[in-house]
């Protein structure tokens, strides 16, 4: 059988991640793949698994975490179709609240695109739905708008679009056209969130076991996963949910959630008991016993004549339902949410949770919180592995290959690991070993320090430069002490998907005279975009992005220590540098870039972490500017 392939030239180590796919294909292993940038991983997974399995009754699931990385996979199979002069139908399929023409055209913003979507449709009031589906099948418009649209494999913003001009729901188009695909692209939840996947393979009308399963920027997966089981409840939004039903006037119900707020006063007791036994009064987070909160709750129900939590989340999912026929979303969703996972745990051991009760102080309140977290991704991803026809987990940064195998409880599985393919010499890496990030060490004298290395660096690397800290607040502390010609970009929290596009264009404009790129390790402009060629000259990482060892991490930490013998590792110190090498890999896109690429803190320089940085030719240098004019001075062309 021919291989599916598109291009004239295979690139380093892409033959043998082909071969060795194929081959555990053949023999159906799961495949996890350490693919650093430049390799080619799409396409290398996308040949081998659509020549094995094209003529076959299998459905290719290739999922992704951000709507960025659609676009390449459908350039990859277009290069395949061209190449081959054939049709490989596709699908790229997007939640409900990035593809919904009900709220863009009508311009709402809602938290709860589902449950207004739900009540739109039964209430007969989205006349795109309407015009789309009747009786639930489709009306003859649609079905010929569906005929010409799979003549193509359309990105989803050409078919939101398409459905926004011509009255059409693009969700329930999308499904159609997924239906009859052979490769569907999607998020993570499409088959990672229970209650998604669910619905999502009836309509397709699909058993795990038809998939075949590929799992791109794979390092994300875990926390994702540890994300969909966790919950969070505070007392600000009780607060905001009793309003909510007091403006409705349900004052019945309003009444028994407000009184919910008395459930904190004996965990606001325990924690300040804690404080004076450790004689820390900075102290914000215990531990709590899940059944002592539910017995709290049913203890404040009790006084309204309810019978313990299932029978108030039964009052409060009517009432939901109510609601959202009045509104298009509702505050009460979170609480719901919260209890069931309370209650149920979706009936899995409670050990692989932790509980914790937080004490949150601002300017203007004090907030306390009820934190279910998730410690073990697991328990969603083994079953689905172990039913899964087959899969292929791939990242350029899933190193140590065996934790991922390990935390993810993959079974019948084949590790693939494999170095860069660019040339060492048209890279420059630096660990400057002067400030650090430490915890201890943050102060004004440091960040002023701190900032003008960065100015210094930044002006001497040629064109755009990007800077990743390890948090917002590190970004604040240091950057107004940077002094660089150089225009000067800042990442915010609250950046949707356009403001990112927007700054990135600006960046790419500046790219002659230079700007700089300040942004967050894990954040928005971390991966899952690429600024090729002279778009990007350098990347900066400014300390360690470890995760604050508060209770949830260090219980991770004691969870992974006894089930794998590895907790640090796998729980704090590895998760921190799959951000810090992604964040590097923005430098080096394709064979003929070239950069510099600065790890600025001391730490970098023992030998346990250095060597997770898996550079071979990396410089221990306090004379950086000199270093980086030396790097452009052999490479004149530059």
């Amino acid at each position: 059988m021919k291989l599916l392939f598109p291009y004239s030239n295979v690139r380093k180590y892409q033959k043998d991640f082909i071969k060795s796919l194929y081959l555990n294909l053949n023999n159906n292993y799961n495949t996890i793949v350490h693919a650093p940038t430049g390799l080619g991983k799409t396409v290398s997974a996308l040949s081998p698994i659509l020549t094995k399995f094209l003529d076959t009754d299998k459905k290719i699931l290739f999922l992704t975490p951000k709507l960025t990385q659609h676009d390449i996979v459908l350039k990859t199979i277009k290069s395949i179709e061209s190449k081959f002069n054939m049709k490989i139908p596709t699908a790229d399929l997007v939640g409900k609240s990035s593809f919904c023409p009900y709220v863009l055209v009508n311009d709402k913003k809602t938290s709860d695109v589902y449950n207004l979507c739900s009540n739109l449709r039964k209430n007969k009031k989205c006349n795109f739905y309407n015009n789309t589906k009747e009786n639930y099948k489709f009306t003859d418009t649609a079905s010929n708008a569906l005929d010409e649209i799979l003549k193509n494999n359309i990105s989803s913003d050409k078919l939101l679009s398409y459905s926004c001009t011509n009255n059409f729901c693009a969700y329930e188009l999308s499904l159609e056209i997924a239906k009859k695909a052979k490769v569907i692209i999607a998020d993570y939840y499409y088959i990672f969130n229970p209650s998604i996947r669910q619905q999502f393979l009836e309509k397709m009308e699909l058993e795990l076991s038809d998939i075949i399963l590929v799992v791109d920027e794979a390092h994300n997966l875990p926390e994702r996963i540890r994300n969909i089981l966790s919950s969070t409840m505070s007392n600000s939004k009780l607060d905001l949910i009793s309003k909510e039903l007091l403006e409705l006037h349900y004052s019945g119900l309003a009444s028994q959630v407000n009184q919910l707020k008395d459930m904190f006063d004996p965990f606001e007791m325990l924690l300040l008991k804690e404080k004076k036994k450790q004689k820390d009064e900075y102290l914000n987070e215990i531990i709590f016993d899940r059944n002592s909160l539910i017995n709290e709750i049913e203890r404040i129900l009790r006084g309204f004549s309810i019978d313990g939590i299932d029978d108030f989340l039964f009052d409060l999912k009517e009432k939901e339902e109510e609601i959202l026929i009045k509104n298009e979303s509702s505050q009460l969703t979170s609480l719901i949410s919260f209890l069931d996972l309370l209650k149920n745990l979706y009936g899995i051991e409670e050990n692989k949770f932790v509980f914790f009760f937080s004490e949150n102080i601002s300017k203007s309140n004090i907030r306390y919180d009820f934190n279910i977290s998730s410690l073990d991704p697991s328990i969603i991803t083994s079953n689905i592995f172990d039913k899964i026809y087959n899969s292929t987990l791939m990242s350029a940064t899933l190193a140590p290959l065996e934790m991922y195998r390990d935390i993810l409880g993959l079974k019948k599985c084949k590790l693939l690991k494999y170095e860069s393919p660019f040339e060492e010499k048209n890279r420059l890496d630096l660990i400057v070993p002067i400030t650090s990030t430490q915890y201890t060490r943050r102060n004004d004298n440091e960040f002023i320090q701190t900032g003008k290395i960065l100015s210094e660096i930044c002006d001497e690397i040629k064109g755009n430069v990007a800077v990743f800290f390890p948090s917002y607040e590190l970004l604040e502390s240091i950057s107004q002490y940077i002094d660089s010609y150089k225009k000067q970009l800042k990442e915010n929290k609250e950046m949707n998907k356009d403001d990112k596009q927007n700054m990135i264009n600006l960046f790419i404009e500046n790219k002659n005279k230079g700007a700089i790129l300040l942004a967050v390790a894990n954040g928005n402009f971390s991966e899952g975009i690429d600024l090729p060629g002279d778009h990007l000259n350098g990347v900066i990482v400014v300390g360690l992005p470890l995760q604050r060892p508060n209770l949830e991490i260090k219980k991770l930490i004691d969870y992974y220590d006894e089930k794998f013998k590895k907790g640090w590792d796998y729980a704090y110190i590895n998760p921190a540098f799959s951000k810090i090498i992604q964040s590097a890999g923005r430098c080096i896109r394709s064979q003929r870039d070239k950069g510099v690429i600065v790890y600025l803190d001391e730490r970098y320089m023992t030998t346990k972490y250095r060597l997770k940085l898996s550079r071979k030719n990396i410089k221990i240098s306090k004379n950086y500017t000199k270093d980086i004019r030396e790097f452009y001075e052999s490479h004149n062309n530059i």
